[in-house]
C-alpha cells in the first residue's frame, strides 16, 4: 500500500529517508535535515504538519518517520502518535464532514472529539 500525497506524489508502505528526500523538488537542491521533530495533526481530514523553517504545510502520515517540506527542502523526523489513539480519532472524525475533521494528538482527547460530535449533532455509532 502506498501513501498518497498532494500533487500525485506517493510513498511506499515503509518509506526510507531516500524516498522522503525524493519528494523535495530538484530546484531546491539537496534536502536539509533539521534536528527538530514535528508533531503531525489532522486538518480538514488530512494528516499534515508545519515546517519550522518556512511555515509551509507538509503532507504526512501518522506512521512515517520522516517528512520533507516541498517549499524549502527542510526534512524533519515525525513524532509518531499512539496507533490506538490514531485509529480511535480517525473513527470518530470519519463521521464528520471532511472540512470539519480536525485533531491535534496530545492536545485533544478522544472524548473531546466525541463531545464535539455530540454538540454538533454528528451521529457516532
Amino acid at each position: 500500500m502506498r501513501t498518497m500525497l498532494p500533487g500525485g506524489a506517493s510513498l511506499p508502505a515503509n518509506p526510507t529517508v531516500k524516498d522522503i528526500e525524493g519528494l523535495v523538488p530538484a530546484a531546491l537542491g539537496k534536502p536539509k535535515r533539521r534536528p527538530e521533530r514535528l508533531n503531525p495533526y489532522v486538518n480538514e481530514g488530512r494528516w499534515v504538519t508545519t515546517c519550522l523553517n518556512c511555515n509551509g504545510g507538509i503532507a504526512v502520515a501518522p506512521d512515517i518517520e520522516w517528512c520533507a517540506c516541498r517549499d524549502c527542502g527542510s526534512m524533519y523526523k515525525i513524532v509518531k502518535p499512539d496507533r490506538a489513539e490514531v485509529r480511535a480519532a480517525e473513527r470518530v472524525l470519519s463521521h464528520r464532514e471532511p472540512g470539519n475533521r480536525n485533531w491535534h494528538p496530545g492536545k485533544e482527547k478522544i472524548r473531546d472529539l466525541k463531545s464535539e460530535n455530540a454538540k454538533q449533532g454528528v451521529r457516532f455509532v
